[in-house]
C-alpha cells in the first residue's frame, strides 16, 4: 500500500523490499501512477497494435477507450486525494 506525501508516493508496507516511486503532478507522474495501479494487468501489445487486459485467467484484447477510462480514473483519484 502506498501513502501519498505531497507529490511523492512512499511504500508503507513492503513485504520483502522497499521502494520509492516519484509521482509528480505531471503527465509523467500520472503515467507512473497508472503503471503502479494497473501495471500487472494492462499491457500494450505492439504486434497486435492493441491493448490487453489480464482478467485473472488470460490476456484479452481491450479497446483503447477502456485504457483511457482507466487512465482517467487514476487522475481523478489523484485529484480527489489531493483536495
Amino acid at each position: 500500500m502506498f501513502r501519498e506525501i505531497d507529490n511523492w508516493l512512499v511504500l508503507v508496507s513492503s513485504g520483502k523490499k522497499e521502494r520509492l516511486v516519484v509521482a509528480n503532478y505531471t503527465d509523467m507522474g500520472n503515467s507512473e501512477r497508472f503503471v503502479e495501479r494497473f501495471g500487472d494487468v494492462v499491457r500494450y501489445v505492439p504486434k497486435w497494435r492493441k491493448w490487453a487486459y489480464f482478467n485473472g485467467v488470460r490476456w484479452i484484447e481491450v479497446e483503447q477507450s477502456y485504457i483511457v477510462e482507466k487512465a482517467k480514473d487514476v487522475v481523478r483519484g489523484h485529484v480527489l486525494r489531493s483536495k
